[in-house]
């Protein structure tokens, strides 16, 4: 799974940065490319897509449950993911945050993609990019 935006990166060793270290990977077709609000069921868990573009043209988080936000390489402890990737701009990227994950409730649960886990609550104080 990959979001529409980002499904070239799969096919594409220009795009998927493997040509810029020597290779020249690429994988197959994503089975199922994800818009924002599409739903994917794990067994009995069901997550949201949230499009948060911003590291890539494709970004997403997840929504897990009302206070469980899997926020990717979009949103970490304390910082942002890098946004100087092909198709990455760091104004996207804060205007994502801002926009879909800063409006969850204080005590959301955030779990990145690298790094401890946060909470809405501390990324709003403690956050030097959200300021």
């Amino acid at each position: 799974m990959i979001h529409a935006e980002d499904a070239d990166m799969l096919t594409e060793s220009r795009k998927n940065l493997s040509f810029y270290v020597g290779s020249t990977i690429n994988f197959e077709a994503a089975d199922r490319v994800l818009q924002e609000g599409d739903i994917i069921e794990i067994g009995d868990i069901k997550v949201e897509v949230l499009h948060t573009p911003g590291h890539t043209r494709g970004g997403i988080c997840l929504k897990c449950s009302p206070d469980v936000v899997i926020t990717g390489d979009t949103l970490f402890a304390g910082s942002v993911g890098r946004s100087d990737f092909p198709g990455g701009s760091h104004k996207q990227l804060i205007a994502s945050i801002k926009s879909k994950l800063m409006k969850f409730p204080p005590q959301t649960r955030v779990l990145p993609g690298h790094g401890p886990e946060t909470t809405i609550q501390e990324e709003e104080i403690y956050n030097p990019f959200l300021r």
